[in-house]
Parts: C-alpha cells; structure tokens; sequence
C-alpha cells in the first residue's frame, strides 16, 4: 500500500511546529486534500524553500527520501537532465499564479524515466506563499505518438514500395491520401495531391468519368475489379473498395491501379503457344497419352489415370477421350501388361526417360513408345503403331531364310554342275571323234558360266551381308 502521509514513511514533525502545521503552515482543508489525493496526476505543494508540505499518492513515485535528513523537500525529485533553474522559482517570482511550464524528465523510484508536463504555480497561504507542482505523467503518449509515427512511416515506404497506384478518396472523390506512384504519375507530391479530384487531375473533367470504378463501387457498395485499356493503351487492373463509418455510413473508397501491361502481352504470347501445342497435340499423327500414376502405401505403382488423350491414340484404341480421361487403366482394361505398368512407373517416379517397343495384347498391335515425365508422378507417353513395320520385318525375315537357302543350295549346285562337267571333258579328251572339240568347246563356255555365277554369287553375299548389318534384316 502506498502511504499517503509523511509521516506513514518515516518523515518527524518539527517540534516547534503548532498542532496540525507541517513546517509552520496550517493543514490544508479537507475538501482541497481530498480532491489533491484524488487526482491521478502527481501533485506536489511546497513552502517557499521548496519544503514539501502535502503531496497526493500519485506523486509518491517520483520522490526518493534522503537518510540524512527526514525533511521531504522539493530536491527529493530526481531530474534526469538538467533543471537546475526550477528551484530558481523560488527567488525570482512571488506573484500568484502559473510561473513555470516545461517537459521534463524524472526517475520514478523503480528507477524508469518517464516524462512529464511540469507546471509550478505560485498561491498566498497564510503565513507564507506555497508552490504546487502539478504533473501530467506524458511517457505513455509520447510512446504512442513515436510508435504511431514509425507505424505511419513504415506504412508510407511499404505502399510506396509497391508497384500499384493506391489513393484513397472521399465519396466526392477528392483525395485524402496517395503513395508515391500515382504521384509520380502527374509530377506531383503525395501532399500536393491531397484535396484535388481524380477527374480533373488525371482526365481534365469537371466531373467524375462515366465508366469510373470507384464510383460503380461506392453506389453498389461493394469491392468491384476490373481490368481496362488506358488511353496510352496501357492494360490495367482497378480494384475499389468501399470505406464505411463505425456507423454504416458512406465515406470514400480505396483505389489500387496495376499496370498489367506486361502480363497481358505474356499471356498473349503463352495463348499462342499453348495454340500451337493443341494444334500438334490435335493434328500430330502419333497417339499422345498423359497419365498419373497411382502408389499403394509403400510407394510402389499399381495404377495410373488418364488425364489427356489426342484424336490419334483414340483412333488407335478404338476409345474416345471422354470414355478415358479421369478413369484408370485397370478400371477400363483390368488384364493390362504388368510389364508396362513397371515401366511406366520407374518414368514417372525417377523421371528418367523410356523407349521401347512391344506388343499390347489388349489392342492386338505392336507399338513403339517414348515415355517421359513432365512433371514427378506424372508420366506422357507417345505412341506408334508399328504392327505393319513388324510384319514387313517379319516377311523380310522370311525372305532372308530363303535367300539363304537359296545361296546354300546354289553353292552346292555349282559344285555339282562342275563335277559332271570334269568327267564329260575327260570322256571327250579320250574320244578322238570330230564331236570332241566340239565337246570340250561347249564345256569351256559353261565353266565360264558357272564361274559368273560364282562371281555373281560373292557381290551378292555381300549385299546380303550389309542388309543384315545395317537393316537387321535376317
């Protein structure tokens, strides 16, 4: 409990002192102590040396008793600057009234430095003049004002900081407050700006603009953002909202402007981009299928959704897009290849990239596949039908066989021609008739024959041989 009185801390009453004075002055009355002890502000009366007479509670914080001497006195106060000249007061001034004004600095007993708004007035109590000093604690407010006034300055440079014009109108639509951009924008201050009207500052009207998104907000009431051409042909975004009272009542709206300019021509461009992809996407002759895989808990591949088809892979399959797209492989085709599904998986969640070629027995068509994965659990997969390459190279396996054979035999045959040929040459050789020279002669011009063909047969071979090299034809 803060004691009230002197004497609760331990102060002495002179003993030459009549009952009820302190320090040779008559007590104050009751009404006046009881208004003094009342009020919040610290309160302080002194004689004319600066003896403390009477103080209320609230001043009990800001006076430190000296051990030496147990008179409270008005240097009991302590000042945290240099405030000499009040005790001055003292000397120069006996005239009733306020003397002396200032904000000072005092440490409270906790030992904090507060400031406060010191006012000493001078009044005539018998026998002698007595001093108050009044004191309204500022410290709060000065706080307050300091973190409203960095609040303030912070919220200047962050909406200075951004790229959109934001300005804040009344309902007449003059302007209270703007950031630096829109400012910037007509070679004006913020300040400057403030009180003239959007019309006649940005469109030189005399009125507000017919098509005007601050003022469609305000009449509606609500948030409204549109996106508009300025004359320069700048794109634009406007977004208005409307200000209310505490009470419900109208008082002005928020306008933020973005100059998208920028965006839109990139949002042009990727239009484009994404037109030419639909048009390979639509007209390529290659079916294109983009998947999601689906895991079970341990992270291991077990289905997988389709998520685009083009017109070619359902001409392919047989399947239109919207008998596909959102279900899964197992739930359209519940014997699919395991083998893919694997494969299909490793794509989508390593993202390394797949080429393979086999055969679907769900369709009954070789295909060659190039897998990919654009994005992790996702997987594309571009398809070709190969069926008819594979029975070309079927039948060119089969023609290969038979080649082979064919050189086989005709290998054997060549051998076997030459062999009944040696045994008519020696025959004609013994027989000296007029036919042996003919013989021999007819012998000669076959031999020649074979020997063509053996020729013919080795560059044949080695056509044969580059084909199966370089053509996998075997």
């Amino acid at each position: 409990m803060i004691p009230k009185t002197w004497a609760e801390m331990g102060c002495q009453k002179d003993s030459t002192q009549k009952s009820g004075e302190i320090n040779g002055y008559a007590p104050l009355n009751r009404a006046l102590r009881l208004i003094i002890d009342n009020a919040s502000n610290p309160v302080i009366i002194t004689d004319d040396r600066g003896r403390i007479i009477y103080n209320n509670p609230a001043a009990l914080q800001f006076i430190f008793m000296n051990p030496q001497s147990a008179e409270p006195h008005i240097r009991n106060l302590k000042f945290a600057g240099d405030y000499g000249d009040i005790l001055a007061v003292y000397d120069y001034n006996k005239d009733e009234g306020c003397i002396w004004t200032e904000d000072v600095e005092l440490l409270n007993i906790k030992g904090e430095k507060r400031t406060l708004k010191l006012k000493i007035s001078v009044f005539f109590e018998e026998p002698k003049s007595q001093y108050c000093f009044h004191m309204v604690d500022l410290t709060d407010k000065i706080l307050s004002e300091k973190a409203l006034k960095k609040s303030e300055m912070d919220k200047t440079l962050i909406l200075n900081s951004v790229h959109e014009n934001l300005v804040y109108y009344d309902k007449n639509y003059r302007i209270i407050w703007a950031n630096q951009q829109p400012a910037d924008s007509v070679g004006l201050t913020p300040a400057e700006m403030k009180g003239r009207f959007c019309y006649e500052l940005w469109y030189n009207r005399d009125s507000p603009c017919p098509d005007c998104t601050i003022k469609k907000a305000m009449e509606s009431r609500q948030p409204l953002i549109e996106e508009k051409v300025k004359p320069d042909g700048r794109n634009v975004k406007v977004a208005a909202y409307p200000v209310f009272s505490e009470k419900g009542g109208l008082i002005g709206a928020v306008e933020s402007v973005l100059d998208i300019s920028r965006r839109k021509k990139a949002e042009m461009a990727l239009d484009e981009i994404l037109k030419k992809y639909r048009e390979l996407f639509t007209t390529m002759t290659n079916g294109f299928v983009l998947h999601e895989i689906i895991t079970d808990d341990s992270g291991k591949p077990y289905d997988f959704r389709f998520l685009d088809i083009n017109p070619a892979f359902e001409e392919m399959t047989g399947l239109f897009s919207s008998e596909m797209v959102g279900k899964t492989v197992l739930e359209l085709f519940p014997d699919y290849n395991r083998r893919w599904m694997e494969r299909y998986g490793r794509v989508a969640l390593t993202g390394e990239p797949e080429e393979f070629s086999d055969y679907n027995p769900t369709f009954g068509k070789y295909y060659h596949i190039y897998s990919y994965s654009p994005k992790k659990g996702q997987f594309a997969a571009i398809f070709s039908d190969v069926t008819d390459l594979v029975a070309l190279r079927k039948e060119h396996t089969q023609m290969m066989i038979q080649i082979n054979r064919n050189f086989e035999q005709l290998a054997i045959l060549n051998d076997e021609i030459r062999n009944p040929l040696q045994v008519i040459a020696g025959y004609a050789l013994m027989d000296e008739s007029n036919y042996s020279e003919k013989i021999l002669s007819q012998i000669h011009t076959i031999d020649k024959l074979i020997n063509e063909l053996d020729k013919r047969w080795l560059e044949s071979d080695k056509i044969r041989e580059y084909l199966m090299k370089h053509h996998n034809l075997y």
